[in-house]
């Protein structure tokens, strides 16, 4: 019986010591882990942000360089024009090639007067046009959006002057070409098509945005800073950092939350006309190629769990056998491998104690069954001395 309880003790004190290891060690664990997610979260939004802002940057010089291209192929085509008549029929046939060999459309040539000449036959005077007007003094232009009333379309227009051969300005090539769809032509291979982009003025007024512009309120506004206000998209301290972006035309970006969802705007400037692009992405989907690195610790985690729960279990068993042999080597002789004299003289009052408390059970039925025939026995011995 001795023996029997101090191996309990015995196996208990070791199994502590053992669980206490254990604990420490998985309380460490469990700090380094929810530390170790806690940074790489940070990390994961960063690195998305950063990816995000370089994307909007690259696909917005993309862009630029696209318009100048468009530009300097309008202005070696003006070169050529101006040798002879602007609307000879030689010109005429040159500006109808253009657009097999170009996203150009609506290529007009212009004379001082307004007066102009379209690829596709159709004559009008454009003199009232902000960009005529701007392009007969010399300047590159890119128009605001535009309803063209030969496309039926809403167009950026493409101008440049005309020199002839003493640097005089006779004229102004111009054409179209429709940024509707800004996703197809700068950031058709960003996130999937996902994301939104927008061109908007330093006063936050909408130029052009995508055909598939998946907010619709934003396009109601007056401007997005009033949208951004009126749907409380970002504090207001915020907003006025926007603001002072975009007047000095600063690249950047915000976090907007909205209906409990999180996005990024990433903004960077054309450096024409003042406008700004802009890029709207949400950050689940900014996330998705980082979000594997969480899914991946997570199983970590659990598996590591498991694999401290087996063990654990495993030093258990290992434990209680190790301490069953330990006191079975004790029990034993060293030289004649039979049970010692003190595990004899523990077993023989192990035995004793078993028989009297054998007896005392015994004893208690016999009594509890025949009580009155001891009673009686008791009474007539009694009488007998008498």
């Amino acid at each position: 019986m001795g023996d029997s309880v101090k191996r309990q003790e015995i196996y208990k004190a070791s199994f502590k010591s053992y669980l206490k290891a254990m604990f420490v060690f998985f309380v460490f664990f469990l700090i380094c882990s929810f530390t170790f997610f806690f940074y790489i979260k940070e990390d994961i939004v960063n690195e998305s942000v950063d990816k995000v802002l370089m994307n909007t940057e690259k696909q917005t010089e993309s862009l630029k360089e696209y318009i100048n291209i468009q530009y300097r192929y309008l202005e070696g085509i003006g070169n050529h024009i101006s040798r002879q008549d602007l609307f000879c029929e030689d010109n005429i046939n040159l500006i109808k090639s253009i657009k097999k060999y170009t996203k150009l459309e609506n290529v007009g040539i212009i004379n001082c007067d307004g007066e102009s000449y379209y690829d596709n036959g159709a004559v009008k005077n454009v003199a009232h046009r902000e960009y005529f007007q701007e392009a007969l003094k010399g300047k590159r232009v890119l128009s605001v959006p535009l309803e063209s009333a030969i496309a039926g379309e809403t167009r950026i227009i493409l101008a440049v002057p005309i020199y002839n051969q003493q640097k005089e300005i006779i004229g102004v090539l111009g054409g179209s070409y429709d940024i509707g769809n800004l996703n197809k032509i700068v950031f058709k291979n960003i996130y999937g098509g996902k994301g939104s982009a927008f061109i908007v003025s330093k006063d936050g007024r909408l130029i052009a945005y995508d055909i598939a512009f998946k907010n619709k309120k934003i396009l109601q506004a007056e401007s997005i800073y009033s949208y951004f206000a009126e749907y409380d998209v970002l504090s207001t301290d915020k907003l006025q950092s926007l603001r002072e972006k975009f007047t000095k035309q600063k690249n950047g970006y915000m976090t907007l939350n909205y209906n409990n969802k999180t996005s990024y705007i990433a903004y960077y400037p054309l450096k024409i006309n003042d406008w700004i692009m802009c890029y709207n992405i949400d950050a689940d989907v900014a996330q998705e190629s980082y979000t594997v690195i969480i899914s991946l610790g997570y199983l970590l985690f659990t598996l590591f769990v498991l694999v401290l729960l087996v063990l654990l279990y495993t030093i258990f068993n290992i434990n209680k056998k190790h301490q069953k042999n330990l006191l079975e080597y004790v029990r034993k002789d060293a030289l004649t491998g039979i049970k010692n004299k003190e595990t004899l003289k523990i077993l023989g009052k192990h035995k004793k104690e078993q028989e009297i408390k054998q007896e005392k059970i015994s004893g208690t039925a016999l009594g509890d069954m025949f009580p009155e025939y001891f009673f009686e026995l008791s009474k007539n011995l009694e009488d007998v001395k008498k």
